[in-house]
Protein backbone atom coordinates (compact mmCIF):
# COMPACT_ATOMS: atom_id res chain seq x y z
CA UNK A 1 0.00 0.00 0.00
CA UNK A 2 1.35 3.41 -0.68
CA UNK A 3 1.45 6.16 2.16
CA UNK A 4 2.76 8.91 0.83
CA UNK A 5 -0.21 11.18 1.88
CA UNK A 6 -0.28 9.74 5.16
CA UNK A 7 3.46 9.83 5.47
CA UNK A 8 3.69 13.15 4.33
CA UNK A 9 0.83 15.76 4.05
CA UNK A 10 0.63 17.94 6.86
CA UNK A 11 -2.14 18.69 8.92
CA UNK A 12 -1.82 19.97 12.51
CA UNK A 13 -4.53 19.41 15.16
CA UNK A 14 -4.53 23.08 15.50
CA UNK A 15 -5.06 23.55 11.50
CA UNK A 16 -8.23 20.97 11.50
CA UNK A 17 -10.01 21.96 14.46
CA UNK A 18 -10.09 25.68 12.40
CA UNK A 19 -11.37 23.95 9.89
CA UNK A 20 -13.81 22.62 11.44
CA UNK A 21 -14.54 25.05 13.55
CA UNK A 22 -14.05 23.39 16.69
CA UNK A 23 -13.14 25.61 19.83
CA UNK A 24 -12.35 23.30 22.20
CA UNK A 25 -10.00 20.60 23.62
CA UNK A 26 -12.69 17.89 24.31
CA UNK A 27 -12.75 16.17 20.94
CA UNK A 28 -9.20 16.74 19.94
CA UNK A 29 -8.59 12.94 19.54
CA UNK A 30 -11.52 12.68 17.66
CA UNK A 31 -10.52 15.08 15.39
CA UNK A 32 -6.99 13.24 14.96
CA UNK A 33 -8.68 10.26 14.24
CA UNK A 34 -10.70 11.40 12.04
CA UNK A 35 -8.03 13.57 9.67
CA UNK A 36 -5.55 10.43 10.19
CA UNK A 37 -8.74 8.17 8.58
CA UNK A 38 -9.06 10.61 5.50
CA UNK A 39 -5.38 10.41 4.82
CA UNK A 40 -5.84 6.57 4.87
CA UNK A 41 -8.80 6.70 2.43
CA UNK A 42 -6.89 9.15 -0.21
CA UNK A 43 -3.98 6.91 0.14
CA UNK A 44 -5.84 3.98 -0.76
CA UNK A 45 -8.04 5.56 -3.43
CA UNK A 46 -5.09 6.95 -4.97
CA UNK A 47 -2.16 4.61 -4.91
CA UNK A 48 0.10 7.72 -6.09
CA UNK A 49 3.42 7.89 -4.11
CA UNK A 50 4.13 11.29 -5.54
CA UNK A 51 7.21 11.23 -6.68
CA UNK A 52 9.47 11.79 -10.07
CA UNK A 53 11.02 10.14 -12.46
CA UNK A 54 14.20 9.68 -10.19
CA UNK A 55 12.15 8.59 -7.07
CA UNK A 56 12.27 12.57 -5.75
CA UNK A 57 9.54 13.13 -3.30
CA UNK A 58 7.26 15.43 -4.70
CA UNK A 59 4.93 17.91 -2.84
CA UNK A 60 1.36 16.73 -2.07
CA UNK A 61 -1.06 18.45 -3.96
CA UNK A 62 -2.94 21.53 -2.08
CA UNK A 63 -6.38 20.34 -3.45
CA UNK A 64 -5.41 16.97 -1.35
CA UNK A 65 -4.88 18.44 1.45
CA UNK A 66 -8.39 20.39 1.11
CA UNK A 67 -9.99 17.19 0.33
CA UNK A 68 -8.69 15.62 3.34
CA UNK A 69 -9.62 18.41 5.66
CA UNK A 70 -12.96 17.59 4.00
CA UNK A 71 -13.57 13.90 4.05
CA UNK A 72 -12.27 14.40 7.68
CA UNK A 73 -14.77 16.85 9.01
CA UNK A 74 -17.64 14.34 7.54
CA UNK A 75 -16.81 11.88 9.00
CA UNK A 76 -16.37 14.48 12.49
CA UNK A 77 -19.87 15.48 11.88
CA UNK A 78 -21.42 12.43 10.51
CA UNK A 79 -20.63 9.98 13.45
CA UNK A 80 -23.72 7.69 12.50
CA UNK A 81 -22.87 4.16 11.10
CA UNK A 82 -25.48 2.16 8.88
CA UNK A 83 -27.00 5.05 7.04
CA UNK A 84 -27.40 3.53 3.73
CA UNK A 85 -28.81 7.18 2.04
CA UNK A 86 -26.90 10.26 2.14
CA UNK A 87 -29.36 11.79 -0.04
CA UNK A 88 -31.39 14.73 2.09
CA UNK A 89 -34.63 16.50 -0.11
CA UNK A 90 -36.29 19.52 0.63
CA UNK A 91 -35.02 23.43 1.30
CA UNK A 92 -31.08 23.09 2.32
CA UNK A 93 -30.69 19.86 1.23
CA UNK A 94 -27.32 18.19 0.77
CA UNK A 95 -26.69 14.77 -1.51
CA UNK A 96 -23.03 13.77 -0.97
CA UNK A 97 -22.19 12.21 -4.69
CA UNK A 98 -18.54 10.20 -5.26
CA UNK A 99 -16.47 11.12 -2.07
CA UNK A 100 -13.85 10.42 -4.52
CA UNK A 101 -14.91 12.54 -7.28
CA UNK A 102 -11.90 15.58 -6.45
CA UNK A 103 -9.50 12.97 -6.21
CA UNK A 104 -9.59 11.51 -9.29
CA UNK A 105 -7.28 13.53 -11.38
CA UNK A 106 -4.65 12.47 -8.83
CA UNK A 107 -5.11 9.13 -9.23
CA UNK A 108 -2.53 6.25 -10.75
CA UNK A 109 -3.85 3.79 -12.50
CA UNK A 110 -2.85 0.23 -11.12
CA UNK A 111 -2.25 -2.61 -13.05
CA UNK A 112 -2.73 -5.67 -11.78
CA UNK A 113 -1.58 -9.03 -13.40
CA UNK A 114 -3.59 -12.19 -13.33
Amino acid sequence: VITAVTDRLEISLEEAKAYFRVDTDLEDEVIVACVDAAKSEADAYLQNPFVDADGQALPIPSAIKMWVLKRAHYHYSQRVGGVSNEAVSGIGSVAYGDPFAELKPYRKKVVRFV
